[in-house]
């Protein structure tokens, strides 16, 4: 009789185990059977705080915390006792995107009469929702200066497929410059000699509808921070960092959508690779000091699956190299060079004391630039095609916090991680 029990005792232990692990497992397939539910509620435009209500209202007052629906087990009723308890979570904006992550711990205990085996886990749920947000009017235009005393200087050669803005003048000091769009002024604008402006021309601030030109306040930024770490070429993913240096032919991939903040960009030699994975939303790079790049920059953007030579795709499909250049965004606190014969995507905006822009000859931009203290440096023999911000964090700032306060275009739940399952 005693060897009975033992044997019995040591089956009903592992039986035990076996209850608990289902429980738990049970769990996470109702939650993810809610999750699933709720991406189609209000036809998939939930905030992050009606998602997160919605979801632990079912997990406190909807999931049964005892499961007993298990056969008899040597005349005795097995059963499992859930757990579940809320963990840490966590808010990241970046530009129109916001991502609240939430981790939920979850423990089973298995019973079978007096045996008793626990198992945890734990889950990770992310809800991201898209917003319309309105950017700041200053990426409306494809150059704007926001500064009152300074003024942007135009050389000859140029061909800009945009608007213009200045707080101050335009002086166009050159010739063979051609304009796609209207150009307003506070103060004056010279065209000169030799020059096409196929749009309207709004001197001294005599503006149609009397626009309200917002000044570039702090409001509107992203915040300046970086770390101490310094990064050269390789795979980098959102996270604060110290300088990043590229040498000649070297390359660097912005692995995912986010915000990347660093102290400078030293990438001043030729032939140097950027790649930006946009496929998980936009990339906002951020600098507290200068950013420098050399001749010969190769770009690639890698989007719903493809990757795409952002100089092949200008020439092929313009509208796609714009959503595309749409999705970057550059926010500088020091001084923009970028060198001849490159290719250049994003909305770019110096801001701060000491920022100066400085365009080389041969340059092809798509995006847009913004400055708030210095004059836009003469240049010659630039191409600039306005892309507009597309979901990057140009003229947003830091975001609302939660996302509800906005009008959201579409969100969407996933379950980011399970732990393993272990024995506690």
């Amino acid at each position: 009789m005693s060897n009975y029990k033992m044997v019995k005792a040591d089956s009903s232990s592992q039986a035990a185990y076996y209850i608990a692990e289902a429980g738990i497992n049970k769990t996470i397939s109702d939650i993810k059977i809610k999750v699933n539910e709720l991406n189609e509620w209000k036809k998939g435009a939930l905030g992050h705080e009606d998602f997160f209500q919605k979801l632990d209202k079912y997990i406190k007052e909807d999931l049964d915390p005892l499961l007993d629906n298990f056969k008899d087990y040597f005349g005795e009723k097995p059963k499992a006792t859930i757990t579940i308890v809320e963990a840490e979570e966590e808010v990241i904006n970046s530009g129109s995107i916001s991502e609240k992550i939430k981790t939920y711990n979850i423990s089973s205990t298995g019973q079978i009469d007096k045996s008793k085996r626990t198992v945890a886990t734990s889950i990770t749920i992310s809800h991201k929702i898209e917003r319309e947000v309105e950017g700041h009017p200053a990426f409306d235009y494809v150059l704007y200066s926001d500064t009152q005393g300074t003024h942007i200087n135009i050389g000859s050669n140029n061909k800009i497929y945009g608007s213009i803005y200045s707080n101050h003048h335009v002086k166009f000091k050159g010739n063979n410059n051609t304009v796609e769009g209207d150009i307003y002024a506070k103060g004056k604008i010279d065209v000169g000699d030799g020059n096409i402006i196929n749009g309207n021309i709004y001197p001294s601030g005599d503006f149609p509808n009397n626009p309200s030109m917002l000044p570039l306040s702090d409001k509107f930024l992203l915040s300046y921070k970086s770390g101490d770490t310094d990064k050269g070429q390789g795979q980098i993913s959102p996270g604060e960092y110290g300088t990043l240096t590229l040498n000649k032919g070297q390359s660097v991939e912005f692995t995912e959508g986010g915000n990347y903040y660093f102290k400078n960009i030293d990438a001043s030699n030729q032939d140097i690779t950027l790649k930006f994975n946009l496929s998980s939303g936009p990339v906002n790079i951020v600098v507290s000091g200068n950013v420098n790049f050399g001749r010969n920059l190769k770009i690639y953007a890698f989007y719903d699956g493809k990757e795409y030579d952002m100089d092949e795709l200008i020439k092929k499909d313009i509208d796609l190299a714009k959503d595309l250049a749409g999705k970057i965004y550059w926010q500088i606190k020091g001084e923009f060079r970028l060198s001849s014969n490159n290719y250049f995507p994003g909305t770019i905006l110096t801001y701060g004391k000491n920022e100066k822009i400085e365009l080389s000859s041969g340059i092809k931009i798509i995006g847009g630039f913004a400055t708030n203290t210095n004059n836009l440096k003469d240049f010659d023999n630039v191409t600039i095609v306005y892309a507009p911000p597309n979901g990057t964090a140009a003229g947003i700032g830091e975001g609302s916090g939660d996302g509800n306060e906005e009008i959201i275009k579409s969100s969407q739940a996933t379950i980011k991680k399970v732990d393993p399952i272990k024995e506690i």
